[in-house]
């Protein structure tokens, strides 16, 4: 009972959430939100009105399926430690198979779904006035680059290691941005899905960063919904069939569409 009321203290269910009592046992999940670090995948605010690319997917699947489904809004590191948990493994969120590389805490990622959403690029932001110019990683020797707290990046993990590269760790994307404006580091290491949505939303003026492709140091790579390797084989077949269905429908492009349509 413990684990419960864990949940039922965390919890966080916004109006357009599916909240379905009649539901067949096992077909309780609990899907885990990366709190204040994961627009535009996961949005959220001091954990209600959840939306986001991942997140409408993920309420639309259980919309479809009839499934009931509880949000847990959670700091990172916290929620990696919260899925690890037995009586969480029912669960869903989003990965990578990247993120299972050495070095990276593999929960989020074990257990996909057989398509990817879409696949990222990365990009170093920095203020638009910076004379800097980037052709290979040793352009960031002796440099301090921003990133957000508790990720990593396999390729430049060695040289932030052996302090080739400083590092410094933001809360969240606001405070990166802030960051690179105050001249506290180089520049923000980001998807550019996250540059986009953030240019869109004004979180950052356009006007005010240059991007600096950083493709030739972190390839890109691919985005899934993930589930908890507990959960059953015949529900995670469901998820999956109903999940290429919305794919074949255009509806995963639509959701994508929603969040970051604006051109870099």
């Amino acid at each position: 009972m413990l684990w419960l009321a864990t949940l039922l203290l965390f919890s966080s269910l916004s109006a357009g959430e599916p909240i379905l009592p009649d539901v067949e046992p096992g077909d309780e999940l609990i899907y885990f939100v990366i709190e204040r670090q994961a627009p535009p995948f996961q949005i959220e605010r001091n954990g209600f009105g959840h939306r986001g690319i991942v997140s409408d997917i993920v309420y639309r699947l259980g919309l479809d399926l009839g499934l009931s489904i509880t949000t847990v809004s959670l700091p990172f590191k916290r929620m990696l430690l919260e899925m690890k948990k037995p009586e969480n493994r029912n669960c869903l969120s989003y990965g990578s198979p990247i993120w299972r590389l050495k070095g990276n805490d593999s929960v989020q990622s074990d257990c996909l779904l057989s398509q990817p959403i879409l696949s990222v690029n990365h990009s170093l932001v920095t203020r638009a006035d910076s004379d800097f110019s980037l052709s290979s990683v040793e352009e960031l020797f002796g440099q301090r680059l921003i990133t957000l707290h508790g990720f990593n990046y396999a390729t430049l993990m060695p040289h932030f290691d052996s302090g080739a590269i400083q590092k410094l760790d933001v809360k969240n994307q606001r405070a990166a941005y802030k960051a690179v404006m105050a001249g506290r580091g180089l520049g923000f290491v980001t998807m550019n899905l996250r540059v986009a949505y953030s240019f869109k939303t004004g979180e950052s003026q356009r006007e005010n960063f240059e991007l600096h492709d950083l493709s030739s140091i972190i390839p890109s790579y691919p985005v899934y919904i993930s589930h908890g390797c507990g959960v059953s084989a015949e529900l995670a077949g469901r998820l999956d069939r109903q999940y290429l269905k919305l794919i074949e429908q255009g509806s995963i492009d639509r959701i994508v569409d929603r969040y970051v349509s604006q051109e870099l």
